[in-house]
């Protein structure tokens, strides 16, 4: 049987889009220990190259193949169409020599391939309109797949901050210190090897309130401390706490803020190596 390079080259565009759809860039898991939920969340790497990457770079992969097959498919049927009974450019159509000495009545001898169909005969067309129709929508979905993901611009590492806060508690961020000026290094990514810290501002209503802070790994907490005890009435401001020691392990954090007991804000940020 004749191998088509035109519908093995779509469909291995087809197989290398399933699996830039399928495979994994981030997951997470969540639970809730009785201080609040908390998330493990896992950020895969292939060979290296980070899962957005790896997509976008078999997406690519998958619109040349797809695109690939279409043009031979193209290119396919309108040399078949250029040649409709069957005969290829190839064909060959031998006249016989007639010697002068035959007789006129003698029957000339002439071959003739116009009744013979040629091995691979021209396609159906609705076939070939289907593969067309079918490639392009893939193709733009690809491409509208790549602008999106450039438009989104997601962190390099994948990792989003998830940030939470109540009614007393409106705000928080997450440090590497704090100063005079407030906190310092405020972002979502530290390198290991530095304190942890936030801050966060408090409403408080008109009764007091205690409030503490736990920083987590996975299951683990890894800190607990109090804030404040006996917060004033109806004060309004900014608190802040460290942790004791320096966060070393790379993964994923997260602080929990309690107010009188109950978590009420929370923030994750990601330690790298």
């Amino acid at each position: 049987m004749k191998k088509r390079a035109d519908l093995e080259l779509f469909a291995l565009g087809l197989l290398v889009f399933v699996v830039a759809i399928i495979i994994p860039t981030v997951t997470e898991s969540c639970s809730n220990n009785g201080s609040g939920q908390f998330c493990i969340q896992t950020i895969y790497t292939y060979d290296g190259v980070s899962a957005t990457t790896a997509k976008a770079i078999l997406f690519v992969v998958a619109a040349l193949c797809i695109a690939g097959g279409v043009i031979l498919l193209i290119l396919r049927n309108k040399s078949q169409q250029r040649f409709p009974t069957g005969q290829s450019p190839a064909t060959i159509t031998a006249t016989p020599l007639v010697r002068n000495d035959v007789p006129a009545s003698t029957p000339s001898f002439q071959r003739s391939n116009a009744g013979l169909p040629l091995a691979g005969a021209a396609r159906p067309k609705r076939l070939t309109r289907f593969l067309v129709i079918a490639g392009s929508i893939i193709l733009v979905l690809v491409v509208a797949g790549i602008w999106i993901g450039v438009e989104a611009k997601p962190s390099s590492s994948g990792f989003q901050q998830d940030v939470t806060t109540g009614p007393h508690i409106t705000s928080i961020a997450v440090g590497t210190a704090y100063g005079n000026s407030g906190l310092v290094g405020q972002g979502e990514t530290f390198q290991g090897g530095s304190l942890s810290c936030i801050s966060f501002n408090v409403h408080n209503d008109n009764s007091p309130g205690d409030i503490d802070a736990v920083l987590f790994q996975g299951n683990d907490t890894l800190f607990s401390g109090s804030v404040i005890r006996g917060l004033l009435p109806n004060y309004q401001g900014n608190l802040w706490i460290c942790s004791s020691y320096n966060v070393l392990d790379p993964g994923i954090y997260k602080w929990v803020v309690n107010y009188d007991g109950s978590a009420e804000a929370s923030i994750t940020f990601q330690i790298v190596s």
